[in-house]
C-alpha cells in the first residue's frame, strides 16, 4: 500500500471526505481541493431534483403536495450531507458544468434494486462526463509524460506555465527568478522552495518531478485553467474511467482522465423515450474528444462475475466502435485484480505499478484476442508444476477441462486415463483435427488410429483415434454416436478442433451439419451415461471450448464439471529474437549465418506451396544449394504422405528420425500435438510467420521442440485473410451472416430457408463468431498478438538490430521460387490423365501419395474446372486464384441466366441435412456478389471506347474552403461507382470482402472491384500540366484465354439445362487442402 503524508483538509472539505479522496484513493491534494465541496439540506435537493421540482409547478413551493412529499422523502438521506462536485464543460468553453455529482453520507436505499444509491446525479437529466479541475502541480506530470511524443504540446505547456508563474510572482510584487541557494549536488538533493521561480526553472530544465514537488507544496493550488483545452487542442491521449475519484487518481499521475458515471454512460443506445436507437452515438462530451489520431484508453473496474464481465466487454466494444469512426486509436486497460478500481490498485501497488500497467495497455484488437482467449470458468484444481502427471480427477466428474502450458505432458497424462478405461472395459474415442496429429497421439497413449484397425473387434474393445471430419456414418470410421454412450471421449487441442470443425475447407465442409449432429448426440449420450466422460485439453484453453460443448448439450442434463488449470511458467524461458523488418530477408540471412557457424536449426514456416518465397520447398532448395553437405529434412503435408520421401509417416517416431538431420523445415503439419523431446541436437528454432495461421497456432509451432534453445522469429505485422466480414465484433459478424443468408434467399425466392433451419445451431454459430473475432483481431495486429502471447508464457523477447547484406539472397530466393513453380506447373500438365470419376475419387481418397499422384489429381481437378487442355500456363493461373475471378465474371456476363439455378442447387446441397450452417451456405452463393457488382455499375466500365481520367487529389485548403472534394474531377463514371461503394461500404465488405475508405481514390475503388473478376483498367498515358497531371485509363478486352473457357462453360450449361439436369458449370470440383480419415 502507498503511504503518503496527507496534509490537513482545507476548510471547505470535511476531514473524512478529504481522507476518502487523498488517502483512500490517492488523489492529489490539489485536485481534491479544487473540485470537492460539502453540500447538505435544501441545496442538495435543488441540485439533484431540479427537474422533478419544476414539473410540480409554482404551487409546490407554497404547499407540501404529494409530489413534493415524494421528492422530500426520496432525498431525505442525501440531504443530510455529503461531498459533491461540478466539473468543467467542454461544450461551453470550459466553464463550470451544470452536471453535478454527489456522494451522500446517508445514501437512499433503492427498494427496486435492493441496494443503496451510492452516487447521485441530477434526476431526469441525461448523464454527462466529468472533467475535473487540475492544478499546475499535476499538469506538469502530464507534460512529463508527453514531452517525447508531443513536442509542440510540450513547448506550449512550458509557455503557459511560465506565463502563469510570472503572473503569480507579480501578484506578490516579485520577479520570476530562481532561489539564490548554490547548486551543490544534484538538483533533486536541493531543498524544494515554495517559490514560483524555482518551479519554472525546474520545468525549463525538464525536471518536471522537481517542479511537481515545488508546486505541490504551495498552500493554495494554482489551477491550470488551460489544461483541458491544451489536451483537446494538441490531441493528447485521454483515458475514460468509471467515477470521479478514479479520474482524480489518474490525473494525479499526469494521465488526462475523463470520468463517466458508469460503464453504460459513454454511448447513447436509446432515445429519451427509451426506444433503441438504430445508430448509437457517443455522449457529446466524449464526442468532443473523438479527434483523428487521438489515443483513447478505456479503463473500467475489475470484474469476476461472468454476466457482468460480458456486459463490460460489450460496453468497451461500443466505445471502440464510436471512437474508431473518428479514427482514434483505442486501447483497453484491464486491471489484474483483486483490487476493483484504478484508485484501489494505486493504493495497493503504487503509482509506478499503475503507470507501467497503463503504458502497456494493449490495443483494442489485441485486447479482443485476450478477451476471447480467457478461461474464466471456476477452477476446481489449480496446479503449478512442470509436468501434469496423473491428475486426481474425482470419480463423479463427467466433463473434465485441462489447461496446461505447452510441454507440460498433457498427452502423457491421457495415458493413465486410457489405461484405466481399458481396464474397466470402457472404450476411448480420441478426437483431433489432423490425421498426422491423431496418429502421433494414439501412438503415445497406446490406442489404435481408425485407419490401423485390424478388425472391428479391436475397435469395439479399445476404441480408436479419429479426425473430427470422420464423425459421420459415411466415413471410413462408419461412425455412429449412439454406439459410444459410455465411452471416454478425449478432445486434444480442443481449441483448434472446434475451429476446424466450424470453419475448415477440408472434407468436413460438405458434412458440417451432419458432424455437428453426431457430435451433439455423442456429447449428450456420454454425459448422460453411467461411466462416460469427456476430456477437453489445450495449452490455450478458453471459455469458447467449454461454451461450445455447453451449446450442444440438453439444458436439462445435470453433470459435474472439473476444471484443471496448471499455472506453471517455464523456469528456463526461451530467449526470443525478433526480426522486425517488413520482409523476412534479414531473418533468413541470420539463419544462413547460424548454419554457416555450425548451428542445427529447426525451422517452422506457414507455407508448403512452391509459389511462396518462404515455403518449406523453397527454403529446402535454398539450404541444399548453399550447403550441399547439409542433411535437410522437409516435413509438410505432402512429404509425410509420400512413400518415396524420407519424411513419410515420420510423426510416429519423430524423435528418432530427426537425429539423422542437421536442419529440419516444417509446415503446420506438425503445428500441434507433436512433442520433439530430444536434447542437445537442435541449437535453435526459427519461425517465419507470414500471418496465414492464427496467432496461437504460430506460438504452438514454436513449441514443438521442447528444449529451451533460442528462438528466432519473423512475424508479419498483419495477418493474411479475414473470417466472415472481417469484423472484430460478434454482433457485426453474425449480423453479416444472417443478412447475407436472408438476402440470398430473397434474391432466389428460396422459401425453404426457414428461421428454424437458421437457428438450429445458433448457439454454436455464436462460438464460431467469437473465434472469428479472435482471429480477425489477431490478424489486425498479428505481430503484436504473437509477441504478447510469448511474453505471457514467460519468454523474453529482444529485437535483432543487425543489418546483413540480402540483395543476393533475395535474388536466389526469387529464382528458386520461380523455377520450382514453373517445374511444378510443367509436371502437372505433363502428368497422365485420369479418365473416370471413380478413378479420381479413389486417388483422392488415398492417404499415401507420391508427387506424381498429387500432380495427377490436381491435373484432373483443373481439367474439370476449366474444361480445357491443362497447360503449364493454366496451372499457374489457377494457382494464382484465377478460377473464382473467372467464375464471378461468367455469372456477371455470359452465364447470368444460369446463376439462379446454380445457387438454388447450392442451397439444396447445403440444406439437405435439415439445418443451415450460415458461413458455408453464404460462401457457396454467388447471386449477391453478382448483384452487388451489377448495382455498382461495374459493367459500365467494360467499354473499350471510353477513356477514364483518374482525377487529381484536392489539397486540404481546397477541401476546408468547400471548393473541392478529393478527386472530384475524375471521370463521372468512376465517381459514380466509387460513391455507391462508399455509401454501401458495410454491405460491400460483407458481400465482396472489399474494404473502402475515404482515403481511396475513385480509380483505386474501381480497380479493387474489377479485381474480383480478374480485370484491371490499363493506364495508357498522363495528361495535364505539372502539379495537376491525371492518369488516363482504358478497358482492354482480356487476352488471358478466358473467352474459350467461358464459351465452354456456357455450352455445357446450355446442354445440361436443355437436358433437364442441374447446372454444374463451373466448379463442382473443389480442391481440399486438409486431411480426414
Amino acid at each position: 500500500m502507498v503511504s503518503i503524508d496527507t496534509p490537513p483538509a482545507p476548510s471547505h472539505i470535511a476531514p473524512k471526505h478529504w481522507q476518502e479522496w487523498v488517502t483512500g484513493s490517492q488523489v492529489s491534494p490539489h485536485i481534491a481541493a479544487l473540485n470537492l465541496s460539502e453540500y447538505s439540506g435544501q441545496a442538495v435537493i435543488e441540485m439533484l431534483a431540479d427537474k422533478p421540482l419544476s414539473k410540480l409547478g409554482p404551487h409546490s413551493k407554497i404547499y407540501v403536495t404529494a409530489g413534493m412529499r415524494r421528492i422530500l422523502q426520496r432525498y431525505e438521506g442525501p440531504s443530510q450531507g455529503g461531498w459533491g462536485l461540478f466539473g468543467l464543460d467542454p461544450l461551453n468553453d470550459w466553464q463550470q458544468s451544470s452536471w453535478f455529482r454527489f456522494k451522500p453520507d446517508t445514501p437512499h436505499f433503492d427498494s427496486e434494486r435492493q441496494r443503496p444509491v451510492k452516487y447521485e446525479s441530477p434526476a431526469g437529466e441525461p448523464t454527462r462526463a466529468t472533467f475535473l479541475r487540475v492544478s499546475y502541480a499535476d499538469s506538469v506530470l502530464t507534460a512529463e509524460r508527453i514531452k517525447d511524443s508531443y513536442e509542440t504540446a510540450y513547448c506550449a505547456f512550458r509557455s503557459r506555465l511560465y506565463d502563469k508563474l510570472q503572473q503569480a510572482a507579480k501578484a506578490k510584487g516579485q520577479q520570476l527568478q530562481s532561489s539564490q541557494e548554490p547548486a551543490t549536488g544534484s538538483d533533486d538533493d536541493r531543498p524544494a522552495q515554495i517559490f514560483e521561480g524555482d518551479a519554472w526553472f525546474a520545468a525549463a530544465r525538464g525536471q518536471f518531478k522537481k517542479a511537481h514537488q515545488i508546486l505541490s507544496q504551495a498552500r493554495e493550488p494554482i489551477e491550470d485553467e488551460g489544461f483541458w483545452p491544451w489536451v483537446d487542442r494538441f490531441v493528447l491521449p485521454v483515458a475514460i474511467v468509471e467515477g470521479e475519484k478514479k479520474a482524480g487518481a489518474m490525473l494525479s499521475l499526469g494521465i488526462p482522465a475523463i470520468a463517466i458515471p458508469g460503464i453504460r454512460n459513454a454511448v447513447r443506445t436509446r432515445d429519451k423515450e427509451g426506444n433503441r436507437l438504430l445508430e448509437p452515438y457517443l455522449i457529446p462530451e466524449l464526442k468532443h474528444f473523438a479527434t483523428e489520431n487521438r489515443e483513447v484508453t478505456v479503463c473500467f473496474d475489475y470484474e469476476t462475475r461472468q454476466e457482468q464481465r460480458l456486459e463490460l466487454d460489450l460496453e468497451i466494444e461500443k466505445i471502440k466502435v464510436q471512437f474508431s469512426r473518428a479514427k482514434c486509436q483505442v486501447k483497453v486497460l484491464e486491471l489484474p485484480g483483486p483490487q476493483k478500481g484504478v484508485d484501489d490498485f494505486i493504493v495497493a501497488h503504487g503509482w509506478e505499478a499503475f503507470a507501467a500497467l497503463y503504458d502497456g495497455a494493449p490495443s483494442f484488437e489485441l485486447w479482443t484476442v485476450i478477451r476471447y482467449s480467457r478461461l474464466t470458468y471456476k477452477t476446481d484444481l489449480e496446479l503449478n508444476q512442470r509436468y501434469l502427471g496423473d491428475i486426481p480427477i474425482p470419480p463423479t466428474a463427467k466433463l473434465i477441462a485441462i489447461s496446461s502450458p505447452k510441454g507440460t505432458g498433457k498427452t502423457e497424462s491421457f495415458r493413465s486415463l486410457v489405461e484405466e478405461a481399458s481396464a474397466r472395459g470402457q472404450r476411448t474415442l480420441l478426437i483431433t483435427h489432423r490425421v498426422q496429429l491423431g496418429q502421433a497421439i494414439c501412438d503415445r497413449v497406446y490406442l489404435p488410429y481408425v485407419t490401423e484397425l485390424r478388425s472391428s473387434e479391436e475397435g469395439s474393445l479399445l476404441g480408436y483415434g479419429v479426425c473430427i471430419d470422420s464423425l459421420h456414418p459415411e466415413s471410413q470410421a462408419r461412425f455412429n454416436a449412439e454406439d459410444w454412450s459410455n465411452a471416454l471421449v478425449i478432445i486434444d487441442e480442443c481449441e483448434q478442433v472446434v475451429w476446424h470443425l466450424l470453419s475448415a475447407t477440408t472434407e468436413v465442409k460438405n458434412r458440417r451439419v451432419e458432424v455437428l449432429k453426431q457430435l451433439q448426440t455423442l456429447l449428450n449420450g456420454v454425459l448422460a451415461s453411467d461411466r462416460g466422460r469427456i476430456v477437453l485439453s489445450d495449452a490455450d484453453l478458453s471459455d469458447l471450448s467449454l461454451d461450445f460443448v455447453h451449446s450442444l448439450l440438453n439444458n436439462r442434463l445435470k453433470f459435474e464439471s472439473f476444471v484443471v488449470a496448471n499455472r506453471y511458467q517455464p523456469q528456463e524461458p526461451w530467449e526470443v529474437t525478433l526480426y522486425r523488418q517488413s520482409k523476412p530477408a534479414q531473418w533468413m540471412a541470420a539463419l544462413l549465418e547460424h548454419i554457416g557457424d555450425g548451428g542445427k536449426p529447426f525451422v517452422v514456416t506457414q507455407s508448403q506451396k512452391t509459389k511462396s518465397k518462404w515455403s518449406t520447398t523453397t527454403l529446402e532448395k535454398l539450404l541444399n544449394e548453399r550447403y550441399p553437405e547439409l542433411r535437410v529434412l522437409r516435413i509438410d503435408s505432402q512429404s509425410v504422405a509420400d512413400p518415396s520421401h524420407p519424411a513419410y509417416l515420420c510423426t510416429s517416431n519423430l524423435n528418432e528420425v530427426l537425429l539423422g538431420y542437421d536442419a529440419v523445415i516444417a509446415s503446420p503439419t506438425i503445428e500441434t500435438g507433436v512433442s520433439i523431446d530430444i536434447r542437445g541436437h537442435f541449437t535453435s528454432v526459427w519461425g517465419c510467420m507470414q500471418g496465414v495461421l492464427p496467432e496461437n497456432s504460430a506460438r504452438q509451432s514454436l513449441a514443438r521442440v521442447r528444449e529451451p534453445v533460442p528462438r528466432h522469429i519473423w512475424c508479419s505485422p498483419f495477418g493474411v485473410g479475414r473470417v466472415g466480414n472481417g469484423g472484430t465484433s460478434v454482433r457485426s459478424i453474425l449480423a453479416a451472416e444472417y443478412k447475407l443468408a436472408k438476402r440470398s434467399a430473397q434474391v432466389l425466392s428460396y422459401a425453404a430457408l426457414g428461421d428454424d433451419m437458421i437457428s438450429a445451431f445458433g448457439s454454436v454459430l455464436r462460438i464460431w463468431a467469437a473465434m472469428a473475432c479472435r482471429i480477425n483481431a489477431g490478424a489486425v495486429r498479428y505481430r503484436d498478438s504473437v509477441l504478447y502471447g510469448l511474453q505471457q508464457e514467460g519468454h523474453t523477447v529482444t529485437e535483432d538490430d543487425q543489418v546483413r547484406p540480402i540483395v543476393g539472397l533475395n535474388v536466389d530466393l526469387e529464382k528458386i521460387k520461380r523455377e520450382q513453380f514453373a517445374k511444378e506447373c510443367e509436371a502437372t500438365s505433363a502428368e497422365e490423365e485420369i479418365h473416370t470419376e471413380r478413378e479420381y475419387e479413389e486417388l483422392k481418397g488415398k492417404k499415401a501419395k507420391t508427387k506424381s499422384e498429387w500432380y495427377k489429381q490436381r491435373k484432373y481437378e483443373i481439367q474439370q474446372r476449366y474444361g480445357q487442355e491443362v497447360t503449364p500456363e493454366l496451372v499457374a493461373k489457377d494457382a494464382d486464384g484465377w478460377y473464382p475471378q473467372l467464375r464471378l465474371f461468367y455469372y456477371l456476363t455470359l452465364g447470368n441466366s444460369f446463376l439462379a439455378e446454380r445457387d438454388r442447387g447450392a442451397f439444396d446441397t447445403q440444406l439437405k441435412s435439415g439445418a443451415a450452417w450460415l458461413p458455408t451456405l453464404n460462401r457457396s452463393q454467388l447471386s449477391l456478389r453478382v448483384k452487388a457488382l451489377d448495382y455498382l455499375g461495374i459493367k459500365k466500365l467494360f467499354n473499350t471506347q471510353e477513356c477514364f481520367n483518374g482525377g487529381t487529389r484536392a489539397d486540404e485548403a481546397e477541401i476546408e474552403a468547400g471548393d473541392r472534394t478529393h478527386y472530384d474531377d475524375a471521370h463521372p463514371l468512376l465517381l459514380e461507382v466509387a460513391e455507391a461503394a462508399r455509401k454501401f461500404s458495410w454491405e460491400i465488405r460483407a458481400i465482396l470482402g472489399i474494404t473502402t475508405s475515404e482515403k481511396m481514390s475513385p480509380i483505386q475503388i474501381c480497380q479493387a472491384l474489377l479485381g474480383k473478376v480478374g480485370i484491371k483498367l490499363e493506364c495508357v498515358c498522363q495528361e495535364g500540366p505539372r502539379g495537376a497531371r491525371q492518369r488516363i485509363y482504358r478497358f482492354r478486352q482480356p487476352q488471358d484465354g478466358r473467352a474459350e473457357v467461358l464459351e465452354g462453360w456456357y455450352l455445357r450449361d446450355v446442354s445440361a439445362h436443355d437436358a433437364g439436369g442441374a447446372v454444374h458449370t463451373p466448379g463442382n470440383k473443389e480442391i481440399y487442402s486438409g486431411e480426414a480419415a
